[in-house]
């Protein structure tokens, strides 16, 4: 299997997970164009491409809107869908120029999900969007 391929399963995997997560928990402020769910879900596609002996970064958006992930040079995504992109999962190649959208254009890049998640906490991300419990190694097998 192929980076693309291998990418696109963990993305595809991650992208079910999130829409039952949206659909299992009212109480949250997500709905099915994951809005909000961005850090969650792109650090649970971090845990699973370390698992799988790859290393991914996390990327928080220059305008700070946005969190995504980029792996092996494709950028990896399954949130997009709410700046209404039409896939809800992205693999692309990714170089960061100019010409990629706000959201995909990256401010600031993380080697881990702890290093991800105390950003948000001294950036005030709002707490239903934290990187928490849900995205441990535990919850990801």
């Amino acid at each position: 299997m192929d980076m693309e391929q291998t990418l696109r399963g963990i993305a595809t995997g991650v992208r079910s997970w999130a829409e039952e997560y949206a659909r299992s928990h009212p109480e949250q402020p997500f709905d099915l164009d994951l809005g909000g769910m961005c850090g969650i879900a792109s650090a649970r596609i971090h845990r699973l491409c370390e698992t799988a002996g790859l290393e991914p970064l996390l990327h928080v958006s220059a305008n700070d809107s946005h969190m995504f992930v980029t792996c092996a040079g494709f950028l990896v995504d399954v949130t997009a869908t709410q700046f209404r992109e039409a896939s809800p999962v992205i693999v692309r190649p990714y170089a960061n120029a100019p010409s990629e959208p706000d959201y995909w254009r990256t401010g600031r890049t993380y080697a881990s999900v702890s290093e991800a998640k105390s950003y948000q906490v001294d950036a005030d991300w709002p707490f239903e969007q934290l990187i928490l419990s849900h995205v441990e190694p535990a919850a990801v097998m």
